[in-house]
C-alpha cells in the first residue's frame, strides 16, 4: 500500500489517501480498465474529501440531543436499513491519546461509524471493484451545542464511472440512508433542526 499526499493551497491543508500499488497492465491485461479505475478512484476521493463542506455533497440531521443517545439512535436506524457497523473510531479519544488533552478542547465529542451494506456493497464492487477506496460510508456523530449526524451523499460515487448499475445501487443507498437519518428524532418537547 502506499500512500498519495495532496496539498490543497487555498486551504491549506495536506490530505492523505491509501491507495493499493501500481497495477500492471500485464496483471490485468492491456486494456483493462482497473488501472485507470483506481487513478480516478483517488482523484476523486481527494476532490470529495475538499468538498466536504458543501451542504449538497452531504446528508445532514442537527438534534437536541445527549450525543450518548444519538448515536445509539444512529446504529439502531442503520441497521434497521441493512447497514452493519465495520468500524468504529472515537476520533476525540484518539486525538487525546495521541496528541494530548489540549489537542480535543474545541472539538468535542466525535465518533465515525463504517456502516455497510453488505448487500449494496457487494452489488457496488461487482460493478467496479475500484469503489472500495470509498467504502464503509462513513457516518460521523458529532457534539458541539447540538448534536449532528452526517454522512457523505452515495451519489459522490456515480461521479467515478458512468456505470448504470453504480448509479443504481448508489440511489438505493440514499435512499436508506436519508431513512435511517428520519429515524433520528429529539427529546419529547424538543424540536430538530437540519434535514435528513
Amino acid at each position: 500500500m502506499c500512500l498519495l499526499f495532496s496539498e490543497h493551497e487555498a486551504m491549506g491543508d495536506m490530505v492523505v489517501v491509501a491507495v493499493e500499488p501500481r497495477v500492471t497492465a500485464k496483471r490485468h491485461g492491456p486494456r483493462s480498465r482497473y488501472p485507470r479505475l483506481v487513478s480516478q478512484v483517488v482523484r476523486s476521493h481527494v476532490e470529495l474529501l475538499l468538498q466536504v463542506d458543501r451542504p449538497d455533497s452531504r446528508r445532514l440531521r442537527v438534534l437536541p440531543l445527549a450525543y450518548d443517545e444519538v448515536v445509539e439512535q444512529t446504529r439502531a436506524a442503520l441497521a434497521a436499513q441493512g447497514f452493519g457497523i465495520l468500524s468504529e473510531i472515537d476520533v476525540r479519544a484518539t486525538f487525546e491519546a495521541k496528541l494530548g488533552a489540549e489537542a480535543v478542547h474545541d472539538l468535542g465529542d466525535y465518533v465515525i461509524l463504517g456502516a455497510c451494506n453488505p448487500q449494496l456493497a457487494s452489488r457496488a464492487l461487482a460493478a467496479e471493484p475500484g469503489l472500495g477506496a470509498l467504502l464503509p460510508c462513513n457516518v460521523v456523530v458529532r457534539r458541539g451545542t447540538e448534536t449532528t449526524v452526517e454522512a457523505i451523499d452515495p451519489q459522490t460515487m456515480v461521479q467515478l464511472t458512468n456505470n448504470h448499475a453504480v448509479r443504481e445501487i448508489a440511489d438505493d443507498a440514499d435512499a436508506r440512508l436519508q431513512a435511517a437519518l428520519s429515524k433520528l428524532h429529539p427529546l419529547q418537547g424538543s424540536s430538530s433542526s437540519g434535514s435528513p
